[in-house]
């Protein structure tokens, strides 16, 4: 369950909801998950166990075997392209979760409106008097995610899961109950799970289809190199089917907590939500009692979602890297670390000189609005 919970679930799901229809964009939602992107994760999944490869490898024996085009090959490599573009964004969100939960418990967030909530987060990722900050908290979370994924499948990836996964969920658990009793639940409850038939047009059964896709991690490998890793005796149709619905259920706790303890999402941005969580949340939870703490805690769940996350999206890269390079399991580490941070760095950081030239500014831009567009 670790690799479908992300920050799609946090901002992107309620979002979505709010805007198209609420409790009718969910039974959509569930549709597009059950009848079409569910029957393509088993798929994935199966492949993966029949062939004991990662997507590439697996794609190649499939292509082999049916005496299919070779062009059915790129099918695979752009899966392996995906999961490392969107890894290379999501170690960016992991790094500004992780400073939160240290500014929030160092009372950054203090009576703080709107406007400095923003001046926070700007401040940390594009002001290049001080950027060797962000970097530091860049590089300790990428150091967290490579340390896991270094140990290995069962001593790294399914013990860290094992972990971690419940710890999210406890602490999803007691911010609800703390939503419950703080925040603006009936109105959280009416835009997310209240009937807005209005609301509903050929763009929410869109919306609904993209969700049902992105959370899932379709298409870049991740059920395929998970599916090798299981046993041949592992009941797969089944515990997909109890992950798809762990995740939504997930989905829809996180997007009710986070809409009532943000005044039930009236700030809202149009950039799917950002806004909701990086800025409305911290603002709000300053106004509590106990600010200090429940901000730390709000965004030490966020980051323990976004280190799952990427745990899972690094796996496709490094097997298939050990697939096509044969080096050992721990080598590919370094390489695939430098360039996700590099892509990181060059799309959402300024110039480290301290002049911002325009073109890197426009580049900052781009990146941050397309990173915004795909979590």
């Amino acid at each position: 369950m670790g690799a479908t919970v992300g920050l799609a679930n946090l901002w992107q799901f309620p979002y979505l909801a709010s805007r198209h229809g609420g409790g009718l964009f969910i039974l959509i939602y569930l549709a597009c998950l059950l009848l079409i992107t569910l029957p393509l994760m088993v798929t994935e999944a199966s492949l993966g166990r029949y062939s004991r490869h990662g997507i590439v490898l697996a794609l190649d024996g499939l292509i082999r075997g049916a005496r299919a085009s070779r062009l059915w090959m790129f099918a695979g490599r752009l899966s392996i392209l995906a999961a490392f573009l969107v890894l290379s964004y999501t170690l960016v969100f992991g790094a500004i979760a992780l400073a939160y939960v240290f500014f929030g418990a160092m009372g950054e967030f203090s009576s703080a409106s709107m406007g400095d909530a923003g001046g926070v987060l700007s401040g940390l990722v594009s002001d290049p008097d001080h950027y060797r900050r962000f970097v530091a908290w860049y590089t300790f979370f990428v150091i967290l995610v490579v340390w896991v994924s270094m140990q290995g499948v069962v001593s790294g990836i399914e013990r860290t899961m094992r972990v971690v996964v419940p710890g999210t969920l406890l602490l999803l658990a007691g911010l609800f109950v703390l939503s419950l009793w703080q925040g603006h639940m009936n109105d959280a409850v009416d835009q997310i799970l209240g009937w807005h038939p209005a609301d509903v047009t050929a763009g929410s059964v869109k919306a609904a289809l993209f969700q049902a896709f992105f959370t899932l991690g379709l298409g870049m490998g991740v059920w395929t190199v998970f599916g090798a890793y299981t046993t041949s005796h592992t009941a797969l149709k089944r515990s997909l089917l109890a992950v798809v619905l762990m995740d939504t259920l997930v989905a829809i706790v996180a997007g009710l907590m986070v809409y009532s303890l943000s005044a039930a999402g009236a700030e809202a941005d149009s950039a799917r939500g950002f806004g909701l969580l990086f800025i409305s949340l911290p603002v709000n939870l300053a106004a509590l009692p106990g600010s200090q703490v429940l901000i730390a805690v709000a965004f030490l769940m966020v980051v323990l979602v976004v280190w799952t996350t990427s745990v899972a999206l690094m796996e496709p890269v490094i097997g298939w890297f050990r697939e096509w390079t044969g080096a050992p399991r721990g080598c590919p580490r370094c390489w695939l670390v430098s360039w996700s941070g590099w892509q990181g760095w060059y799309r959402c950081f300024p110039s480290t000189s301290g002049r911002r030239s325009d073109s890197r500014a426009r580049r900052c831009s781009v990146g941050w609005s397309y990173s915004v567009a795909v979590c």
